[in-house]
C-alpha cells in the first residue's frame, strides 16, 4: 500500500483512554490555514487547549473506573515526526456498570460535503450503563450534552489565537477520490456534530443490542 501523502498545516490530535488493563484511542485532526508545520511547543499548546475540552465532553458519561489520558498532537505536515500534547488525565464521573469496551458512543462530523460510507467521527468507550436509554440506545440528553461539549470545542479551537497565532480549525482530511489516493489530501472544515442516539461498536455498527456486543 502506499504511503499516505503529507497533509499540509494538520496535526493529527490522539486522545488515549484506560480503564484497569483496557486501553483505547481515536483521533481527529486540527489544522492551520497557513498550512505550514507545527513546532513541537505548538503541538504542546494544542494539547493543552484541547484535553481540557475533551474532558469536559466526555466525562460526565464515561464510568469512573475509566478515565482519558494525556493528549497526543503529531504533526503531519512532512515526515520528520513532530509530536507534543499534554496530560494531565482525567477520570469519569458516572458510577453506573462498566459497558464491554467494544460498545461505544459514536459522535459524527458535519462537513461541508455530500459522501457514501463512513462518516469522520469520533468515538468514545468506557461509557456508564447509567448512560443508557435501552438495550441499542442512549439517554437522549446525554447524547445533547456531548454535542455541546463538542461544539464548545470547535468554537475554542476557531477562536484561539495563542495556540498557532489564529486561523485553526477541526477537519476530516479524505485522501481518497474514487478509490484512487490523491497527491494532495482534500480538507474540509467540522462545521457541527451529531452524536448518535444508537449504541455504535468499534466496528461502527449502530444499534446492535449489548448482549452481542
Amino acid at each position: 500500500m502506499a504511503p499516505l501523502p503529507v497533509a499540509a498545516g494538520v496535526v493529527r490530535v490522539k486522545q488515549n483512554f484506560h480503564d484497569g488493563s483496557r486501553n483505547w484511542t481515536d483521533s481527529f485532526h486540527i489544522r492551520s490555514a497557513a498550512g505550514t508545520p507545527w513546532t513541537v511547543e505548538q503541538l504542546d499548546a494544542l494539547g493543552a487547549l484541547v484535553n481540557p475540552l475533551l474532558a469536559a465532553v466526555y466525562s460526565g458519561v464515561m464510568q469512573e473506573a475509566a478515565s482519558g489520558g494525556g493528549t497526543s498532537c503529531i504533526d503531519l505536515s512532512d515526515d520528520e515526526g513532530r509530536e507534543g500534547g499534554a496530560g494531565p488525565g482525567w477520570n469519569g464521573a458516572s458510577t453506573g456498570n462498566e459497558l464491554p469496551i467494544s460498545c461505544t458512543m459514536c459522535t459524527t462530523f458535519v462537513i461541508p460535503r455530500r459522501y457514501r460510507g463512513g462518516h469522520p467521527r469520533f468515538n468514545c468507550s468506557g461509557i456508564s450503563s447509567d448512560i443508557l436509554a435501552n438495550t441499542i440506545s442512549w439517554v437522549p440528553a446525554d447524547c445533547t450534552e456531548v454535542d455541546s461539549g463538542w461544539r464548545a470545542l470547535l468554537a475554542a479551537v476557531a477562536s484561539n489565537t495563542s495556540v498557532y497565532g489564529g486561523d485553526i480549525s477541526v477537519v476530516s482530511v479524505s485522501y481518497y477520490l474514487a478509490g484512487e489516493l490523491r497527491e494532495v489530501p482534500a480538507f474540509y472544515q467540522v462545521t457541527n456534530v451529531e452524536t448518535q442516539q444508537r449504541v455504535c461498536t468499534l466496528r461502527k455498527r449502530l444499534g446492535k443490542p449489548l448482549s452481542d456486543l
